[in-house]
């Protein structure tokens, strides 16, 4: 049972003030009418503030910490104890990722004052979580068991069942696996990263023992229930592919699944893990010769039949011509519709397509789209292209109309545009970024340094001081978590700079550079190389 079905005592005007303090914080530019829905949220109901508005489920309000601490500090917690505060400081420090701070601020809380169940319940969680990325397994098994006496919840199961068997308690993980899947409603997989995490481990048992249970809690139907991206799935697939094959043979077997594009495409995958090439040719094959339905196309994103298409077009080593001609056809017949079009756009910069991307923006021009949502989509598609054709200003504008209009379409375009803003406007507003987004932007990063790279190799002067400057003055190093690449990176390039007397007017502000951080470098050169691999 998710946590929010726990509360399903809230009164019409309650959902309606939640309603209203969660727009307000979310949009994040009308702070002070949220504390005052607070203040008289907190008077009228009490404790229901704070396991309603602050309960687990409450996604895009966890993955913000400030907007976590902002909503801590605005509620008056006189009616709601000491307990309620140290049970919220602990959750936004497991927000921020600071586990050993958020146990030392549960271990504050007397839990003998802990007088509801809901309190107890999610103290038991939280502690069972950071005991779980402490290696503390033995703790978080127990803190999990406690909690599933009330709680029957696929996340809680998977845990303390990966907590026992590393404790090597193979039968009480075992068991609680079969809870685990017993418990499985809709999909979502709490336990999927853990599974990917033992199949890069190398951890065989463990990763059998899970993939095991998917296919337990699934049934036959493995593609119609699996709720993930399509980058998920197929490491998933990978984790197990003899036993994930049979699973798909089966369900292709059945005369009304024998045309899922998904299970054809997903059954070449396994059979490419396998090494049995032939017969991932061979799927691979017929998902390229599927029919396309542009209904599907245009609103299931990146598992949709046009990117499995370009996916295997690529695996069976066609050219980028074949794939534009591919993208060109599905654009003669649809290019009069616009969410069509947007989508198209969309397969064309993801996939790098980019003649096909000119050829359809020269004979199509900008569809009107028909919701903010394809607006920001469409803003992502062109802000990818013009990065993609080194017009970094024309991919600067797409990037500032989604932070103006707030039409970021995923993770990927707020990294983007951030280090585009970053680079170019003097009046960088800053993008807040949650971890996911972090992680997305890593690699971006790598990119804007190969950008610094040529224009040395082109010697474009002017483009080279401009991004230096602003690495080497207005970047923070301290808070900036990119910083230490951005280092390994420069002092291995730079150097290149000194050897060019086109550069010399920079060569002092470069040489100050290199005398200042290369005491702490270790291996430059070698990341830098790497660098180079990756993007090549």
């Amino acid at each position: 049972m998710e946590y929010s079905e726990q509360f399903e005592f809230m009164d019409p005007e309650q959902e309606m003030l939640k309603d209203q303090i969660l727009d307000a914080l979310s949009g994040g530019n009308d702070e002070q009418k949220a504390k005052q829905l607070l203040a008289r949220y907190a008077d009228e109901y009490g404790k229901d503030l704070y396991w309603q508005v602050i309960s687990f489920d409450m996604a895009e309000l966890d993955r913000d910490a400030n907007t976590m601490t902002e909503l801590h500090e605005s509620i008056d917690y006189s009616t709601l104890g000491f307990v309620t505060r140290q049970i919220n400081a602990a959750r936004i420090k497991y927000i921020e990722e600071d586990f050993e701070g958020a146990l030392e601020a549960l271990n504050e809380v007397d839990r003998d004052k802990l007088d509801d169940s809901e309190a107890s319940l999610v103290y038991l969680h939280l502690r069972g979580i950071l005991n779980f990325g402490l290696k503390n397994y033995k703790e978080a098994a127990q803190c999990m068991e406690d909690v599933s006496l009330d709680i029957d919840d696929e996340q809680i199961f998977g845990i303390a069942g990966i907590s026992y068997y590393r404790l090597g308690n193979e039968s009480r993980a075992k068991e609680c696996f079969a809870k685990m899947e017993e418990a499985h409603k809709d999909g979502s997989y709490e336990w999927l990263s853990e599974l990917i995490t033992t199949f890069h481990e190398q951890d065989i048992l463990l990763s059998d023992m899970l993939s095991e249970s998917i296919v337990n809690a699934l049934g036959e139907d493995l593609v119609g229930t699996m709720n993930v991206s399509l980058d998920t799935f197929e490491m998933v697939v990978r984790s197990d592919p003899e036993m994930f094959a049979d699973v798909l043979k089966k369900q292709l077997q059945d005369p009304n699944q024998s045309e899922n594009e998904m299970a054809v495409y997903m059954m070449a995958v396994c059979y490419e893990a396998l090494g049995d090439q032939k017969n991932a040719a061979k799927f691979y094959r017929k998902v390229v010769r599927m029919p396309i339905d542009m209904v599907l196309m245009v609103y299931t994103d990146a598992t949709s039949p046009l990117q499995l298409k370009l996916t295997a077009l690529d695996w069976l080593g066609y050219s980028k011509k074949v794939q534009s001609n591919y993208l060109r056809t599905y654009f003669n017949q649809n290019k009069a519709d616009p969410a069509s079009l947007v989508a198209l756009y969309e397969y064309a910069s993801v996939n790098q397509l980019i003649n096909v991307m000119r050829d359809m923006l020269r004979e199509a021009g900008l569809p009107v789209c028909q919701s903010e949502e394809e607006e920001g989509r469409l803003a992502r598609a062109l802000m990818v292209y013009n990065v993609a054709i080194d017009d970094y200003l024309e991919a600067y504008t797409h990037a500032r109309y989604m932070y103006d209009n707030d039409l970021f379409p995923d993770p990927f375009s707020v990294s983007m545009a951030s280090q585009l803003m970053w680079v170019l406007d003097d009046d960088y507003p800053g993008l807040p970024l949650n971890q996911d987004e972090y992680d997305v932007l890593l690699t971006y990063v790598h990119d804007l340094m190969l950008v610094l790279m040529r224009t040395i190799f082109e010697e474009d002067i002017k483009t080279f001081k401009y991004v230096f400057n602003k690495i080497n003055h207005e970047l923070d190093p301290v808070n900036h978590f990119e910083w230490d690449n951005m280092v390994h990176f420069l002092l291995a390039i730079l150097p290149r700079v000194l050897e060019n007397r086109r550069f010399k007017s920079v060569w002092p502000k470069v040489q100050a550079f290199i005398d200042k951080y290369e005491e702490d470098e270790l291996d430059a050169a070698a990341f830098v190389e790497e660098l180079i691999k990756q993007h090549s």
